[in-house]
């Protein structure tokens, strides 16, 4: 459902059908350090979406560019489909169903790129599968600030006093 969604969001931008997403939210997928530092990272089963619609937003042509340098470089996304499916605690083939699709449909729902046409069809699809009511819409994801925000040059210190309960950090006795 997710891939279709994120289809529907590049077809309503670019006038073209596509079916170019196939695996989204398989959570499979690598990102080169720099990319990676940039992002805002969204929790849980939004993370995937999340960072598609990242990419869509900063570099896509559709709104002023946030990170330039990004988009001159080239952005290469390679899909995986995986042989093994993930593994999940056993909840119910629905309660995952419910998660997955409120979650990552969330980032894509919430995207500023995304259109009431696409925002029709999850809502419908949502409504489908029992995961939402017919007046709500998919909860905005919580994002996490871009790691080249966060200052992680500052862990280091920030940590120092605990590193003794760290095994790996900390001096055998």
């Amino acid at each position: 459902m997710t891939n279709r969604c994120m289809n529907s969001l590049i077809s309503n931008k670019t006038g073209f059908e596509t079916e170019s997403i196939k695996t989204w939210n398989a959570g499979k997928h690598t990102m080169s350090t720099r990319l990676a530092e940039i992002f805002a990272y969204a929790s849980g089963y939004a993370v995937e979406s999340q960072e598609m619609v990242f990419i869509f937003e900063m570099s896509g042509g559709f709104l002023p560019m946030g990170h330039r340098t990004a988009a001159k470089h080239d952005i290469e996304i390679f899909q995986t489909e995986t042989m093994n499916t993930n593994l999940h605690d056993e909840k119910g083939g629905q309660h995952l169903l419910v998660v997955t699709l409120l979650l990552g449909l969330g980032a894509v729902y919430h995207s500023l790129l995304c259109q009431d046409e696409t925002k029709e069809m999850m809502i419908n699809e949502l409504l489908r599968n029992y995961a939402t009511k017919p007046t709500a819409e998919p909860p905005k994801p919580w994002l996490i600030a871009p790691l080249k925000c966060i200052g992680l040059n500052k862990l280091p210190d920030i940590t120092a006093e605990h590193r003794g309960t760290c095994s790996a950090l900390g001096e055998e006795q």
